[in-house]
């Protein structure tokens, strides 16, 4: 992600230059508002990504540390044993897990952020192609507004006869739909290209996060068999 910057940066200006920004005159004020709407769905998701994430890996962290608070027990950390040092020293036991606390945040930052700005870029996308099917919808209204602006016809008619649009009016409009259509099959390319090590990249960690945590889950659930064996064979001898 960081060796890719630059070309991360280019491919998201241009979703902020033309033919991407909201243009009145190609799809009117319903264009403006599903620019609009895509804004606030791409805010909408990293606000509540983001709050999610923090209360799940800061209440992870804030029980792990109350729990050394009462039992001061060496082998309590927020993600798991650790047992590369000596964590019975004190001095050790911290160090490991400030590690695990600051190295998990991280982790998890970087991840939220890769995340977010694949779909953010996705997302308006999409939200270019509904703006273009807005623009095709209009291409005939559009077609006559710029012949009665160039004094084609005489504009104090109300009444819209599509078969007195010169062929070059319509014949503009639809060049300017094609460009359009073009520009967003071109970002949708250049976009797949740049970010297709990054959802690679992005993948991988899922899978090994879900591995990590199925290899934890079974650690919890054998303990658990055992004491269970361990008090059911107690209970039997006692019996």
């Amino acid at each position: 992600m960081i060796a890719n910057r630059v070309r991360f940066g280019k491919v998201l200006s241009k979703l902020e230059q033309k033919p991407f920004l909201p243009d009145p005159n190609r799809g009117g004020e319903a264009e403006t508002k599903i620019i609009n709407e895509c804004v606030w769905v791409t805010n909408t998701q990293t606000y509540v990504y983001w709050i999610l994430v923090g209360l799940t890996v800061g209440v992870t962290i804030l029980i792990s540390f109350i729990k050394k608070l009462i039992n001061n027990d060496y082998r309590d950390f927020p993600y798991g044993p650790f047992t590369i040092l000596n964590i019975t020293s004190n001095f050790n036991y911290e160090v490991c897990w400030v590690y695990q606390a600051f190295g998990m945040s991280a982790f998890t930052a970087a991840f939220v952020s890769t995340d977010l700005l694949i779909v953010a870029v996705l997302a308006h996308i999409s939200y270019q192609f509904k703006v273009l099917q807005n623009f095709l919808k209009q291409m005939v209204e559009i077609s006559y507004k710029h012949m009665i602006e160039d004094g084609g016809m005489d504009n104090s008619k109300t009444d819209m006869d599509t078969s007195t649009i010169p062929w070059k009016y319509l014949r503009e409009t639809l060049k300017t739909a094609v460009g359009y259509h073009q520009a967003i099959l071109d970002i949708a390319s250049e976009m797949e290209t740049v970010f297709s090590k990054l959802l690679l990249v992005a993948f991988l960690d899922t899978i090994i996060m879900i591995c990590v945590s199925i290899y934890h889950a079974s650690k919890i659930l054998r303990t658990s068999y055992s004491a269970f064996m361990v008090l059911r064979n107690n209970n039997s001898k006692s019996m």
